[in-house]
């Protein structure tokens, strides 16, 4: 599994496990890989899938809980992909957002999305008693649900 900038094609150094070989060679990451899409509302998504890998659909503006809660001032967080991340943002999270549709409606690619994602990083967190406000009682419940519902609640 790999942030979805695993997917853009850069190339990998493979370097050989001999210690008295310095020769290396490159290789591009390549299904069956999993990706972990978290930039935008879903577009990386879709063209992961599209390129066939299997996705974990995590729109950093819906699913990273280090986000602050509100835009108040004293609220705690971080604001890198968001004002704020309210319970509601999370239970907006459409996985299938950005996948082009048929004509009958449903979402080309979208058998390749294995799951959502919720990310807290850690190290934004001063205790237990803050990591616990981030994640309860809403907002993971919310991404839970979404998961559980498949983004159709």
């Amino acid at each position: 599994m790999g942030w979805e900038e695993a997917s853009y094609g850069q190339r990998c150094a493979a370097t050989s496990s001999s210690s008295s070989s310095s020769s290396s060679s490159s290789s591009y990451l390549r299904p069956p890989a999993t990706i972990c899409a978290w930039k935008g509302g879903g577009e990386a998504g879709a063209a992961a899938a599209a390129a066939g890998f299997d996705v974990v659909m995590m729109p950093a503006r819906h699913a990273y809980l280090d986000i602050a809660e509100s835009d108040h001032p004293a609220s705690p967080g971080l604001y890198w992909a968001a004002p704020c991340l309210t319970a509601e943002d999370a239970a907006a999270l459409d996985p299938f957002a950005g996948f082009p549709s048929e004509e009958g409606g449903s979402a080309v690619g979208c058998g390749r999305v294995v799951g959502v994602g919720a990310a807290l990083w850690g190290e934004v967190c001063r205790d237990r008693v803050d990591m616990a406000a981030r994640l309860f009682p809403t907002r993971l419940a919310q991404m839970a649900r979404v998961a559980w519902c498949g983004g159709r609640v």
